[in-house]
């Protein structure tokens, strides 16, 4: 679903983009349609590598290579700050975006709302994937793993007598506190990205809603 929602929401940024262009040799007053092209050009090209990210885990490619390179155990400090440059690089594009073009949004206040959302909404995920397992070698584990021992018990007093049996055959199998770390990541983070990635389509929905010939 997050996959569907962060790519339509690229398609649709793409389509602003391209129906906002204007030639270099326009005369003065297309210079906010410029801003509009950028605006909705970068936030397209953000939404895809987020896609990218999301589906296809090259973050986790780069920090093998890293951690590899450095002879270190994952969550070592090289590996942790190349995550974190990482993390940097693909948040400066939108955020530069906002920063530059923020009156693009103006006279739209539902796409602004919806652009908030969104943002936020990735912050704090994108906070919790990296501080959950930043450093784990070197602290000797991760916050993830910690926090899911309380969602962990929590869920077994809402479960029936056999999820406790279940899951712990699956720790098991695993070799480790697999059920807690995802508790985490899969149940709490993979939400709040859901919630944002929704937030970004409403978003370009609610632009382009706005824009077209006969709308309000």
């Amino acid at each position: 679903m997050q996959w569907l929602c962060l790519g339509s929401a690229a398609l649709i940024a793409a389509f602003i983009a391209g129906r906002a262009f204007v030639p270099p040799e326009a005369p003065e007053p297309a210079s906010g349609r410029r801003s509009e092209f950028a605006f909705w050009g970068l936030i397209a090209i953000a939404l895809l590598l987020m896609l990218i990210e999301d589906a296809g885990d090259p973050r986790h490619t780069l920090r093998s290579y890293v951690r590899v390179a450095f002879g270190e155990d994952d969550g070592g400090v090289f590996g942790t700050l190349s995550e974190l440059l990482y993390f940097g690089v693909l948040a400066s594009i939108p955020l530069y975006a906002v920063a530059r073009y923020h009156h693009v949004l103006k006279a739209n206040l539902r796409g602004r709302r919806y652009l908030i959302v969104a943002f936020v909404s990735y912050a704090v995920a994108v906070s919790l994937s990296f501080v959950g397992t930043a450093f784990s070698s070197v602290i000797g584990t991760n916050l993830y793993s910690e926090a899911g021992r309380v969602l962990y018990r929590i869920s077994l007093l809402l479960g029936d007598d056999e999820l406790g049996a279940f899951w712990s055959a699956w720790d098991t199998e695993e070799g480790w506190g697999f059920v807690r770390f995802y508790l985490m990541d899969s149940l709490v983070e993979e939400s709040i990205e859901l919630l944002g990635a929704a937030a970004f389509l409403s978003a370009t929905v609610a632009y382009l809603s706005s824009v077209l010939p006969g709308s309000d």
